[in-house]
């Protein structure tokens, strides 16, 4: 039996992930006001990771256990050694909707993530909308996954070596909802005070 849209909406809401990450997000957002050195940008950016990170990783993996259910309830009428084909068609589906909803709640985690990612930015672009507007024109990337691993990999290591050298924080743009054009922007301490 298939949850009713509200009680699907309860189950992300009330969720113990769910009240946790508004913990960690009211932490971040103190965190983000208080930014005014490129070392405190970097800091909360390090945290950010973290749950952007976690959020991404399982909302994939919930999205790749969903795509083997489906297949399983696909070839489940051509398989012959299933016996009671009723309640492995409702357990597949049971498991189903659980990998969904845990798609849904994780994708939702990250986007509201994002959010911290998307005040960092609008702080250092002084509140100008024109930088924001431009670097947003771009369709989202989406998630953070383990297929563009590399990619992230490179960008986290160019944010490392732009901080040993110049002490400039790079903020990710993958870390935000709005900034889609380029990976990274780069504040040099100069252009931070």
């Amino acid at each position: 039996m298939a949850i009713n849209q509200v009680q699907r909406e309860m189950q992300l809401q009330f969720h113990p992930e769910q009240i946790k990450a508004f913990e960690n997000i009211e932490t971040l957002i103190e965190e983000v006001r208080r930014c005014r050195e490129p070392i405190q940008y970097r800091t909360v950016q390090q945290h950010l990771g973290e749950y952007i990170e976690h959020a991404d990783n399982t909302a994939e993996e919930a999205s790749s256990r969903l795509k083997l259910i489906e297949t399983h309830l696909r070839r489940l009428p051509y398989n012959k050694n299933v016996i009671d084909r009723q309640s492995a068609q409702k357990k597949l589906e049971q498991d189903k909707e659980q990998a969904d909803l845990e798609r849904e709640r994780y994708r939702r985690l990250g986007r509201q993530y994002r959010s911290i990612g998307d005040a960092m930015a609008w702080q250092l672009y002084g509140f100008r909308a024109l930088p924001i507007y431009a670097l947003g024109l771009n369709a989202s990337p989406g998630p953070i996954s383990q297929s563009k691993k590399r990619g992230a990999d490179a960008e986290a290591k160019k944010v490392d070596e732009l901080w040993d050298e110049y002490q400039a924080f790079a903020l990710r743009h993958d870390y935000t909802n709005l900034l889609r054009v380029w990976d990274l922007s780069i504040f040099y301490p100069m252009t931070l005070t």
